[in-house]
């Protein structure tokens, strides 16, 4: 079978979960399928892509077109067919909804990570809105001939918002980098926290893009609240991207009560992720909306005790490991850090369930599922 396999998302720098899950699912693919052959379709107008990978059974085809113009053919009039352009395939897998088009040969596998386009429009700006439109991501998926759901809520979204036949839908989990993300402490790691982030005390933990989605300023607010329950042997540790709107919370913080306490890693090496799981006291993860949510199983697996909102994919993922609270409530939010930091029952038990919980995800079983959609979707008639 000639699989082809669009890598354009791996172009645009991110590690947000889109990056992780297409990085990941195609290395693993590659070391457990010594059968098929692999066509990487990349296409980036002013460099060459070095993350993509090499082999006897690897065609890497990058071309080098205007991305504007390239998607405003793929919008208006779908041409030219990928599959085409990369020497033909038997089945094209986009591991996300990018523009594209493709030819009645090839089957179309493509992943679906949320909707949260459509389920919460608010949380994006208006050019994000207008991008989400042209891109039709409802076409799309009439148009594809499998699609992959990475967790049952984004497959229950997909049925009722954009009335994808149940038949044409598969749910495979994405899996986690187990050997990165471990328990195990290293020595050192205590003053290396305090050289690279002036760590000094116990902290609470929230990694996340910096925008409304995300609900940071209720992480901030529960926060303010828990040391004003007597609380104040912790800081709070916020990681992560700028996104929409990131002003609002950079403001928030400078103007906290507590700002002495909140420390914010606008650049975190993704090297340095696992040392801060597993050295913080709690990791939050109050999404308002996630397809998925990579983070709190990260975290899991690295031993850290996960408070998470009571929403969308994140009670199908992280099952009974983790403490539930309502993200608008950030008196419960509060409650439930003192409670995990005061109750070492409590926290122990939160361990143990969030390592036996987080083993259940790997790319190993990604990728066999996903292959073996690959081959069922080929040879159905």
């Amino acid at each position: 079978m000639r699989i082809g396999v669009d890598t354009r998302t791996l172009n645009e720098g991110k590690t947000t979960g889109v990056e992780v899950y297409t990085s990941n699912l195609i290395r693993a693919m590659l070391q457990i399928d010594t059968t098929n052959q692999y066509v990487l379709f990349s296409n980036h107008f002013r460099r060459v892509s070095s993350a993509l990978p090499s082999g006897a059974r690897i065609e890497v085809k990058e071309f080098h077109f205007p991305n504007r113009l390239l998607n405003l053919l793929f919008a208006l009039i779908k041409w030219p067919h990928i599959d085409t352009l990369i020497g033909g395939v038997d089945v094209f897998f986009s591991p996300r909804f990018l523009f594209g088009a493709w030819s009645k040969k090839c089957r179309l596998v493509i992943t679906s990570h949320d909707l949260s386009f459509i389920r919460a429009p608010e949380f994006f700006s208006w050019q994000r809105r207008i991008w989400h439109a042209i891109l039709s991501d409802r076409k799309a998926s009439k148009r594809s001939d499998l699609i992959i759901a990475v967790s049952e809520s984004t497959k229950r979204d997909l049925i009722r918002l954009f009335q994808v036949p149940e038949s044409k839908i598969r749910v495979i989990y994405p899996g986690l980098d187990q050997d990165r993300f471990v328990s195990k402490k290293n020595p050192g790691e205590n003053r290396e926290l305090v050289r690279k982030f002036e760590l000094h005390r116990p902290y609470i933990l929230v990694i996340a893009t910096i925008e409304p989605r995300k609900n940071i300023l209720g992480v901030i607010d529960a926060y303010e609240r828990l040391c004003a329950m007597g609380e104040r042997s912790v800081d709070l540790v916020i990681g992560g991207g700028l996104g929409w709107l990131y002003r609002d919370t950079i403001r928030r913080i400078n103007h906290s009560p507590q700002r002495q306490g909140i420390h914010f890693l606008s650049t975190l090496p993704e090297d340095s992720k696992p040392m801060l799981y597993r050295n913080a006291s709690i990791f939050v993860f109050p999404s308002l909306y996630e397809g998925f949510g990579f983070p709190p199983l990260e975290a899991m697996s690295c031993g850290t005790p996960v408070i998470a909102a009571m929403n969308s994919s994140l009670p199908e993922v992280l099952g009974d490991a983790a403490v539930y609270v309502n993200p608008f409530d950030t008196d419960q939010i509060a409650r439930a850090f003192f409670d995990v930091l005061r109750d070492a029952k409590l926290r122990l038990e939160l361990i143990k369930r969030g390592l036996v919980r987080s083993k259940k995800f790997t790319w190993e079983q990604a990728a066999r599922q996903t292959l073996q959609a690959f081959e069922e979707i080929t040879h159905s008639v």
